[in-house]
């Protein structure tokens, strides 16, 4: 039946079990509208009534959940006055239930409390002491949270000194009124491992090197952004983002008060041993040292404080999160450019300093270590510090004192690179090979390369005068420096040499060149070749004109070789323009003779048809008739050759170019294919024009011009 509230009140006063049960019907309904309408710290502070009764009632169990649900809503919206009377009434309950964590954790938090007075706090502190000695006889292990104790502040990566350690810096708040004496500070790190950063084998991951740190920074909270407005009849102020600044809370909020906390187990730990927290702020410092770690990405997991073995206090969340990368570096080595010239570079053909940089990377180098230079082909060198030594394609050096990771040491070098038929401008690239025995592993090589450009480059020229050969061999310079050439020599090497003799025309002592400048040396060719082909080298000693300490000035040899291919003259070619009979002069206009006389000066077996081309340049000459044919074989030795050409306008006008090729004929046979006939052209040296270069003065046609 539906009682009357006269009659439930009537009933309730009766008996105290009756006015219990009337009293806790009529709170749990007044709690649930409450909820349904909204009103949720309406329904709380109701359910803190509950939980006070049922202290009273000792029946301490089930007043805590009323307590604990109160705890989180006034952590979340921040009243520490509330906050510490419920954990008071909270701590009250684990006291009579003989929880001694909790006992441990609610004392903490109490004695960190600053809205309490230091009377309080340092009871509560007090208490903590005295719980402690009860778990440590217990051996119980237990685990709080640092962060409303113990706040950490800051987390920072200091400047690093060295490649292979880095400082991490801590800035730790304590909000209890005394000092506290930690047997540890431990960082607990996560370690992910990378393997494209692993350049070496399982038993070679000492020494590292770190490589990256990041840091990221939390997301903080919207700031409010206000506007002002006005109008007619109003003034105000609004806000824009609103709904991004002020959100209802949710009542269901879980803050993990109750949740289970646990050290993180890590084999990459970092401690400070002896630790005093006093109160406010607190900084610490730790290193961590790459070279006892595994290569991979560090990120920062854990900080806790360790009182006593059993008991520690756990950070839940970090301010920042801090990672960096930890690689294995292998040893390097490179070439240092060189300071012999105000230029800075390398140039072959003379010595020259040139350092070696070596880094160690990540491996330790001890004293003694045996290290091994090794040059590339037409490359020298010695130790600078052995001035009196002779140049060698290796060295062999010990190491005079260790070496630590990521230590450079330089290695410095006198070098000679010889110069080899430079006919251009190209550098010639070289190779030095570094060998090394790390500890307990196979030998290595480190290679590095270097370029070297050419002091100068030398062509060859044939000249034909008919018969007579001259060469000239041109020396061109390329380098800032000026360089001495001294008894240049040109000579026939293979089977030409008892045939073919050279004599040089005279110049001087000795020439210079530099940048930009040319060396010419000229000889007369003598005698006739055994055959087609012949080689020729050209030699000369040279030097730096301007002394300098490394004995620059000394002689060096410097050689070329050339090819001659068929140079003896073949044809020689006569031309001349004539007028026509009965005119004394050319004119524009009026008809003229080319006469081309062909002389054969050597008869070729191989070839013996020849074609000849006549060509004009089209704003001089017109040549009637046609330009091009055959000269067939025959047992003459002189051609004559006759063209019709028109002047086009006056002035001294090159000749028409007369050009000689050979010609190879089709070749007929049985078979259905027939090879078509082809011109080959003559080899340097085989025709000589002796009209090349000739003109003829072409007078103005003759017309009467009448005087006005």
């Amino acid at each position: 039946e539906l009682q009357s509230p006269q009659s439930r009140l009537k009933e309730a006063l009766s008996k105290p079990e009756l006015f219990l049960k009337h009293y806790l019907e009529i709170s749990e309904l007044t709690m649930g509208t409450y909820k349904h309408i909204g009103h949720l710290r309406s329904a709380k502070l109701i359910g803190r009534e509950l939980a006070i009764l049922y202290m009273k009632m000792n029946k301490h169990q089930q007043s805590l959940p009323f307590l604990l649900d109160l705890e989180k809503t006034y952590m979340v919206e921040k009243w520490p006055f509330l906050l510490s009377d419920i954990r008071k009434y909270t701590l009250t309950c684990f006291e009579y239930l003989n929880d001694y964590k909790k006992q441990i954790r609610y004392n903490c938090l109490l004695a960190a409390t600053p809205s309490l007075t230091f009377e309080e706090r340092n009871t509560f502190l007090n208490k903590v002491f005295l719980l402690l000695k009860k778990c440590e006889a217990l051996s119980e292990s237990i685990t709080l949270n640092m962060d409303e104790i113990f706040p950490l502040i800051e987390v920072g990566i200091m400047e690093c000194k060295e490649n292979s350690k880095i400082r991490l810096k801590f800035l730790i708040e304590s909000k209890l009124c005394e000092s506290i004496a930690f047997q540890n500070f431990v960082v607990s790190f996560h370690l992910k491992s990378s393997k494209s950063n692993r350049k070496v084998k399982s038993g070679f991951e000492t020494n590292v090197k770190c490589i990256n740190n990041y840091t990221n920074v939390m997301k903080e909270t919207t700031s409010p952004e206000l506007v002002t407005f006005a109008s007619s009849v109003m003034v105000g102020v609004k806000c824009p983002n609103i709904t991004e600044c002020l959100k209802r809370s949710d009542s269901q909020t879980n803050l993990n008060v109750e949740s289970e906390l646990r050290v993180f187990s890590s084999e990459h730990t970092l401690q400070l041993s002896s630790v005093q927290v006093a109160p406010g702020f607190n900084e610490f410092e730790l290193e961590f040292d790459c070279t006892t770690n595994k290569c991979g990405m560090y990120s920062i997991a854990q900080v806790h404080l360790e009182l006593l073995p059993n008991i520690s206090f756990v950070s839940v969340c970090l301010p920042k999160e801090i990672y960096f990368d930890v690689i294995y570096e292998e040893p390097s080595f490179k070439i240092l450019r060189p300071v012999t010239f105000a230029s800075n570079e390398l140039t072959s053909g003379i010595i020259q300093r040139l350092s070696l940089q070596l880094n160690c990377g990540s491996l330790h180098f001890a004293k003694d270590t045996v290290l091994t230079i090794k040059a590339s082909r037409n490359l020298k060198m010695k130790l600078e510090t052995e001035l009196d030594a002779d140049l060698k394609d290796d060295i062999t050096l010990c190491l005079p004192c260790n070496l630590k990771p990521f230590d450079i040491y330089t290695i410095p070098l006198l070098v000679f690179t010889k110069i080899l038929n430079q006919r251009d401008a190209s550098v010639t690239e070289h190779q030095l090979s570094l060998y090394y025995t790390p500890e307990q592993s196979n030998p290595k090589v480190l290679t590095t390369y270097f370029h070297a450009t050419p002091p100068f480059m030398s062509n060859m020229k044939l000249h034909s005068l008919n018969e007579r050969k001259i060469i000239e061999i041109l020396v061109h310079g390329f380098s800032d420096q000026s360089y001495s050439l001294l008894s240049p020599n040109l000579k026939v090497v293979g089977n030409n040499s008892d045939n073919i003799s050279m004599k040089q025309f005279k110049n001087g002592s000795q020439l210079c060149v530099r940048k930009d400048q040319t060396a010419h040396f000229v000889w007369e060719l003598f005698g006739n070749a055994a055959n087609n082909s012949t080689n020729i080298l050209f030699e000369m000693e040279y030097k730096l004109t301007k002394d300098t300490s490394l004995n620059c000035s000394e002689l060096q040899h410097y050689e070329c070789d050339f090819k001659l291919n068929d140079y003896k003259t073949q044809y020689s070619i006569r031309a001349a323009v004539e007028a026509q009979k009965g005119h004394e002069f050319c004119r524009v206009g009026s008809l003229c003779y080319l006469y081309v006389t062909v002389e054969r000066l050597v008869m070729d077996a191989s070839c013996p048809s020849i074609m000849y081309e006549v060509v004009a340049d089209g704003s001089f000459w017109n040549i009637n008739g046609r330009t091009a044919g055959v000269i067939s074989d025959t047992n003459e030795r002189v051609f004559n050759l006759t063209f019709e050409i028109l002047p086009l306008s006056a002035g001294f006008l090159p000749l028409p170019s007369i050009r000689l090729s050979k010609y190879v004929a089709c070749q007929k046979s049985d078979m259905i294919s027939v090879s078509e006939a082809k011109l080959v052209a003559f080899e340097m040296g085989q025709v000589y024009n002796w009209s090349r270069g000739l003109q003829i003065n072409v007078l103005p046609s003759s017309g009467i011009i009448a005087a006005e």
